[in-house]
């Protein structure tokens, strides 16, 4: 972390893990899972490049597992109070969102209901992350369905970033989408983004491929 402040890299903490988490399927917020997030903050509110941390990653995905959401609440609730609490500096706790604008079940109300569209800042996410992989080679606002994020997100109440975006469909990549992400269009309620991904995984997204 020391390393990346020095080259002015900052950055945004999962809370949950693989193996503890919110489940979409048979949702629960206990205290294993708190003490485990709590720990997560414990190690990193001291870094000064730690922007905010994601209590939880795409859980609502369906109608079927809306009903996550208020875990998800739940936990943005007492995260954002254990901060207060161990008198950290002020670091915000937000949520990340699949690729559901438009979606009435899945994205939006999903998004209104997390953020301070629904309830007191004690209790609402301070910002939302979203997933973006729709922006193929050299596309469009409207045919990447850029435009849907115009229409449901340009006038909301907390900052909005893409926190995954990119496409491998066409090859080599050509980031385009980076004029509009940065473009007058989406720039006045957009917070940029962050490219997926910087390594190769073998899904042929990375940037940076390794050489054995």
């Amino acid at each position: 972390m020391s390393a990346f402040a020095a080259a002015g890299i900052y950055v945004i903490v999962d809370l949950p893990s693989p193996t503890i988490n919110i489940s979409r399927t048979s949702p629960s917020w206990n205290n294993d899972i708190f003490t485990a997030y709590s720990q997560v903050v414990d190690s990193m509110a001291g870094y000064s490049n730690v922007l905010g941390f994601f209590a939880a990653n795409e859980v609502v995905n369906s109608s079927s597992t809306s009903i996550s959401a208020a875990f998800v609440k739940a936990a943005v609730r007492d995260i954002k109070a254990y901060i207060q609490l161990k008198n950290y500096r002020s670091i915000g706790v937000g949520y990340n969102m699949g690729d559901d604008v438009g979606d009435i079940t899945t994205g939006d109300t999903t998004a209104d209901y997390l953020t301070g569209n629904c309830g007191d800042d004690n209790a609402t996410a301070d910002f939302l992350g979203m997933t973006k992989f729709s922006w193929c080679g050299d596309s469009s606002i409207s045919s990447s369905g850029y435009d849907k994020v115009i229409e449901h997100f340009s006038n909301y109440s907390v900052p909005l970033f893409f926190s995954e975006y990119g496409c491998n469909a066409k090859s080599p990549r050509t980031f385009s989408e980076m004029s509009a992400i940065y473009g007058p269009q989406m720039s006045g309620f957009l917070s940029g983004g962050i490219v997926y991904q910087y390594q190769d995984a073998g899904n042929s997204y990375g940037i940076l491929h390794h050489q054995s």
